[in-house]
């Protein structure tokens, strides 16, 4: 359903492909939101991201040295389904078994001189055919907080539909003016990146969650 080709050394795909699906209609309706696609990386142990931390260190490695090419898009979470939309026509980009999601994750920061501070990330694993091995997608949030992104996640993973996001028909709403709580000692993305780090299961069968 969806394809990727990231550099075979670094795991690294940056942007979507376009695919021919047409655009939505006959879906069912969800909440949407509006992000901007920072980066998709191979899941792997051979790559080093098997977590969402994994993929923060790889992102704020790319801000230093190749640079972050951003792309803004529209996700709908669906009953089924994680749909990610153009932007300018809605048309589907991608479209993800809701199945096959793992780890929606925030981090998130209140520090003005990070850019990236207000981040999306969840995995994709690898279907049932093997044609599609697992990735992680990494967003940053533009009219929402990525904590709330999470939950509205979480909620339909665990068979609970809720109301959110933004109509594509009205005015985006402004980003709430308080970011949401920090736990103490944690001052922004990187400090949380290293947190997450320092608390990473040693065994691979288990998973840090958010």
């Amino acid at each position: 359903m969806y394809r990727r080709e990231p550099d075979r050394q670094s795991g690294v795909s940056n942007g979507y492909n376009s695919s021919d699906n047409g655009s939505v209609g006959s879906h069912d309706e969800g909440p949407l939101f509006l992000l901007e696609h920072l980066a998709t990386f191979a899941v792997s142990p051979e790559t080093g991201v098997l977590y969402p931390p994994d993929g923060m260190r790889r992102l704020l490695q790319m801000e230093k040295t190749s640079g972050i090419w951003t792309q803004k898009m529209q996700m709908r979470i669906e009953r089924k389904s994680i749909v990610i939309l153009d932007h300018e026509n809605g048309d589907v980009v991608e479209e993800f078994p809701m199945a096959l999601i793992r780890e929606p994750t925030a981090f998130t920061s209140k520090d003005p001189k990070e850019l990236y501070n207000n981040i999306f990330i969840f995995i994709v694993t690898e279907d049932a055919a093997g044609n599609n091995p697992s990735e992680m997608h990494i967003f940053q949030c533009v009219n929402v907080s990525a904590q709330e992104a999470v939950e509205h996640m979480k909620a339909y993973m665990a068979g609970k539909a809720v109301r959110g996001g933004y109509e594509r028909s009205s005015r985006i709403p402004p980003p709430p003016v308080e970011p949401p709580p920090e736990p103490p000692g944690l001052n922004g993305v990187r400090d949380k990146v290293s947190a997450f780090s320092a608390n990473a299961p040693s065994s691979p069968g288990r998973r840090t969650s958010q």
